[in-house]
């Protein structure tokens, strides 16, 4: 028996000898929409196995030890055709069950005199065209980015980012209001997320939200 790994793969590819024979012979009969779908779908079940699944900070904590929903949680949803909320939806279920007094807002509707008494922030928003907010979002967008926003030493936060991954600008809009929070002095609680198109269908197939264990 040949117990040598078949060509393509590297020597060190964190697989068996039996699950490299079959890479090798399924990948290359992939087209290039089989392989995108596949990216996605593989980035989806890894923000389940990664802790924060963001870019660089290490995860702090929250707040307090959770006691009867008494922490405060402000979800701000950005979004164009609605998957924004999806994960807003399933972000509140999953916060109130670890003990947090959530409410979510559309940036449409929010009341930006709030956001310097902000405690812990969630950011939940989509890029739309090449690389701007949401329309309802654009508002919100211009001010916090300008030199009226406030200063933000006592805010928590973290982002999740919606994209397609076929456009250059992916999840530029989530990624500007991470930099933006952090530049006007807010705190990390958990790196930011970046969801895929395939991370939102399966989201909308009754999929888990994973990128929440910043929760425990």
């Amino acid at each position: 028996m040949n117990n040598n790994p078949p060509s393509g793969l590297p020597e060190n590819a964190p697989f068996s000898h039996q699950q490299k024979v079959a890479l090798q012979a399924l990948l290359p009969s992939l087209n290039a929409s089989q392989a995108s779908w596949l990216s996605g779908f593989f980035a989806a079940i890894s923000m389940g196995t990664a802790a924060g699944n963001g870019v660089g900070a290490a995860p702090v904590a929250v707040g307090h030890a959770p006691t009867a929903a008494t922490i405060p949680l402000t979800i701000l949803v950005g979004t164009e055709s609605g998957n924004s909320e999806i994960c807003a939806a399933k972000a509140k279920t999953a916060a109130a069950a670890a003990g947090f007094a959530v409410n979510v807002v559309d940036m449409g509707d929010y009341d930006q005199d709030k956001l310097a008494k902000e405690e812990n922030l969630l950011v939940i928003v989509s890029t739309w065209g090449e690389g701007e907010p949401p329309q309802r979002a654009q508002a919100f967008y211009d001010w916090i980015m300008g030199d009226s926003a406030p200063k933000l030493e006592k805010t928590r936060f973290s982002v999740f980012a919606l994209g397609d991954t076929s456009y250059a600008d992916f999840c530029k809009c989530g990624k500007d209001f991470d930099q933006r929070l952090a530049d006007l002095g807010a705190t990390r609680f958990a790196d930011r997320s970046m969801l895929t198109s395939t991370s939102i269908l399966l989201l909308r197939s009754g999929g888990k939200l994973c990128c929440l264990g910043w929760l425990s």
